[in-house]
């Protein structure tokens, strides 16, 4: 509501799970590039609170994307979207990593690639509205390992600038610029400084839990 306060002005939706992290972790840059809100729902349904604040925001016929698999939204979301006269386009693979790579296709080929570790939220946090800024994507390590997926993605785009956001991003590719403090909040300044110069807005958040700082990103 702060960020559309006017109706019917966002160009789309993203929508994730707001029980677990890692779909929604790779779709603030999305929510960015379509100019929509990222708006949480649990797995089994569309709260009608939600659901009214998609007809507020959005207008009919518009795209509402769900992040995940019918494991992570159900398959009753898209119908109740169906109903309510939006187009639902989920984006999902087979594990988290493959789906951050559906929304990386779905940002229509960006040039810059922020890893970043898919096991755990903090670093991702930062990283949403940094890769955002940056017209760039969000991919995933498997901690310090980097995730099978991902490497087939940068090897397809060898051109991509990237980034490693968090310690377990920059041990995972250590060809990638390093953006890594002694913790989480440090982390968090380093992107900052490196992407925000002269920010009109600063958004703080828990650095403990996730949900909020999805929505803020």
């Amino acid at each position: 509501e702060a960020g559309f306060p006017t109706d019917g002005t966002a160009g789309a939706v993203v929508l994730a799970r707001s029980d677990l992290f890692p779909d929604a972790l790779a779709g603030v840059p999305l929510a960015v590039r379509y100019d929509a809100p990222l708006l949480l729902s649990p797995s089994g349904g569309l709260p009608d609170a939600v659901a009214g604040e998609i007809q507020r925001v959005l207008p009919v016929g518009r795209q509402v994307f769900l992040l995940g698999s019918t494991a992570s939204l159900a398959a009753s979301i898209d119908a109740q979207l169906l109903d309510l006269g939006y187009i639902p386009v989920r984006l999902e693979g087979p594990t988290r990593y493959d789906t951050a790579i559906k929304i990386a296709n779905a940002l229509g080929n960006p040039h810059t690639v922020f890893e970043v570790d898919g096991t755990n939220f903090p670093d991702a946090l930062s990283a949403g509205p940094a890769a955002a800024i940056a017209q760039g994507a969000v991919l995933f390590t498997t901690g310090k390992s980097a995730a099978p997926a991902t490497p087939a993605y940068l090897a397809a785009h060898p051109d991509d600038v990237r980034y490693a956001v968090g310690g377990p991003a920059v041990a995972a590719d250590s060809g990638a610029s390093a953006l890594a403090g002694v913790d989480r909040y440090a982390t968090s300044v380093m992107v900052a400084q490196a992407f925000f110069n002269a920010p009109s807005v600063v958004g703080v958040a828990s650095g403990m839990k996730f949900p909020d700082a999805l929505s803020g990103g």
